[in-house]
């Protein structure tokens, strides 16, 4: 009974609306079974990454395109690139460019956001930025950056010589002098500098401490020392030898001469003296197996290049003309030496050929301080040429001349020698 009349009652609430049409049989018949349908749901956008070129020479501009990049779900709002070197660009716009200044292998990377704030997966493209470089190898000079005439350095600027280094390399077909770096600062005179055999420490003459004396110290200018105050009176222009040993030109208690110390032993024993003047021994070189010593000293009133046994004996005039000659360097086989001698009225380097004694003239307008390159086939050396003290490569074999510096004032250049593999 109760049923019927719950029956009979929502069939008078319903049926008008029915009939009205405002509420479909239909939907009456399912109105306890429908269901919500889900929103779609909000995809991730798409990055497109284009580089033009993907290749080439540094300094290597690259145009980077990510116009492609699409959201399904809204529009792209943010372009967030990466260069693959550390760097990142945030953008609003789907170009940019960017310069590879360094060789090597880079992947270049974008990612975008659209305006729901949805992010992409990274975008990837293989950047090669070749850096056609060949070194040629490391020297060591003094310079004084800031001279650029005999009236001295420009009022207000630093006028402070130093020991540098430098890397010689052939970028493009190009010689030049890179990674320049400056390794004493000390206020007091520091030149002449020379590498030890191995490559490891640089030599090099100092007066800081109001005297003359050697010192040595790490490649990168660390651990500065004085080595020879406290055990001759003074020296200069070191050169380390194969044999760990160290000649140097000295003055000690009214001689001079060349003097060879041990560094181990802290030892210094004079191997050629005189009786000291105002023109003393200067420029000792080793030999590459240290059997010889070659040396400048003033003799009948002119400069000349001897050369002597690593003892002291057998002492040989190797130049032995009026010209003023100096400044000797082996060649790495030992059959040639290199000197500076101005016997054409200018300093120019020549050659003397220890077995047949024929003398060649290598330089061709000013040059002197030479140093050799490991392979025996290159010369780095000073030259007025430009007027100042500048640095130049020359090849021996073709002759060809690189200037490498170009501001200051530079001398004293020492090649680094080659490491054993």
């Amino acid at each position: 009974m109760k049923k019927d009349n719950l029956v009979k009652r929502l069939g008078k609430k319903v049926l008008p609306y029915v009939l009205a049409g405002s509420l479909s049989l239909s939907s009456l018949l399912n109105y306890r079974c429908s269901v919500t349908e889900p929103e779609p749901p909000v995809e991730k956008p798409v990055a497109v990454l284009k580089a033009e070129p993907k290749e080439g020479y540094v300094p290597l501009f690259v145009s980077f395109d990510g116009s492609q990049s699409h959201s399904p779900s809204g529009y792209i709002q943010q372009y967030l690139w990466e260069f693959g070197d550390g760097k990142t660009e945030s953008t609003t716009h789907s170009f940019t460019n960017y310069l590879y200044e360094q060789g090597g292998e880079y992947n270049a990377g974008l990612v975008v956001v659209d305006n729901k704030g949805q992010r992409s997966n990274k975008a990837l493209e293989r950047i090669l930025a070749k850096d056609d470089i060949v070194s040629l190898g490391e020297i060591a000079f003094w310079s004084n950056p800031n001279l650029s005439s005999q009236d001295g350095c420009p009022s207000g600027t630093e006028c402070n010589e130093d020991i540098y280094s430098g890397e010689i390399v052939i970028k493009n077909n190009n010689i030049e002098l890179r990674n320049v770096k400056r390794l004493t600062t000390h206020p007091g005179q520091d030149l002449e500098p020379s590498w030890s055999y191995d490559g490891n420490e640089i030599l090099f003459t100092s007066h800081r401490t109001g005297g003359t004396a050697v010192w040595r110290m790490n490649t990168d200018g660390s651990n500065q020392r004085d080595i020879t105050s406290n055990i001759v009176e003074r020296a200069r222009q070191a050169h380390w030898g194969s044999n760990e040993k160290i000649v140097v030109a000295y003055r000690d208690s009214g001689y001079a001469g060349i003097g060879m110390i041990d560094p181990d032993e802290n030892l210094f024993t004079p191997i050629y003296s005189e009786i000291e003047t105002s023109r003393v021994p200067v420029w000792p070189k080793w030999s590459s197996d240290c059997s010889k010593i070659a040396f400048g000293t003033y003799v009948n009133g002119n400069w000349e290049v001897f050369l002597m046994n690593a003892d002291g004996s057998n002492l040989e005039n190797l130049t032995n003309h009026p010209a003023m000659d100096s400044q000797p360097e082996f060649l790495p086989d030992g059959n040639k030496i290199l000197f500076s001698s101005d016997r054409t009225g200018i300093l120019e380097i020549y050659s003397k050929n220890l077995e047949n004694g024929d003398i060649e003239q290598i330089t061709y307008g000013t040059g002197y301080d030479p140093t050799i390159s490991p392979q025996g086939d290159k010369i780095v050396f000073i030259s007025e040429r430009d007027s100042w003290y500048h640095l130049y490569m020359q090849n021996l074999e073709t002759g060809e001349v690189a200037r490498l510096t170009f501001t200051g004032a530079n001398r004293y250049p020492s090649w680094k020698p080659k490491k054993e593999d």
